[in-house]
């Protein structure tokens, strides 16, 4: 008995070492998926804000918008006007303008300058769904310009969490 006793205590331990180990481990991986959105977000505030910047600080004119066009290369970034046409993109082409209608609505609405991250569409750029974050700039007089939108596909972050190793049971 004594020994049957033993082996359950020592059973018992190790389920517990093993329940503490998998709580760290599922504690770690929650806090690295939080970081990961957030720093994308905040790439994203960053951009659309670097945008609003030099929109505001170089206008719209042609050259102005050809130099944000070579600079945007890297970056799923467009620029409308207050009424809904295209200005520029890190995109060759434009063909819809889902989920800028709600950015500019609310941008219209809204005299700030604060980022914008509207519901989940069926995206043109990425091509499936996104997130659309976005931000007001304005004309030199202070009127509504338009808006600079970042995309963020979805499948930025399942291809993300598709990479994580998480061990053969996970």
């Amino acid at each position: 008995t004594s020994i049957l006793l033993a082996y359950a205590a020592a059973s018992w331990s190790g389920r517990e070492r093993h329940l503490d180990s998998a709580r760290d481990a599922t504690a770690n991986l929650s806090g690295t998926l939080a970081d990961h959105a957030e720093a994308t977000m905040r790439i994203a505030e960053l951009t659309v804000s670097d945008l609003v910047d030099r929109l505001e600080r170089d206008g719209t004119s042609r050259a102005a918008l050809k130099t944000l066009h070579r600079d945007l290369a890297l970056q799923d970034a467009t620029v409308f006007s207050h009424d809904g046409h295209f200005l520029v993109s890190a995109r060759a082409a434009f063909d819809g303008n889902s989920g800028v209608d709600e950015a500019l609505a609310w941008h219209g609405a809204h005299a700030t300058s604060a980022v914008h991250v509207g519901p989940l569409v069926k995206d043109w750029m990425a091509q499936g769904w996104s997130l659309l974050v976005s931000r007001r700039w304005n004309e030199a007089d202070g009127s509504f310009g338009g808006v600079a939108v970042v995309t963020i596909g979805v499948s930025y972050f399942g291809d993300y969490y598709d990479s994580l190793r998480l061990g053969p049971a996970g």
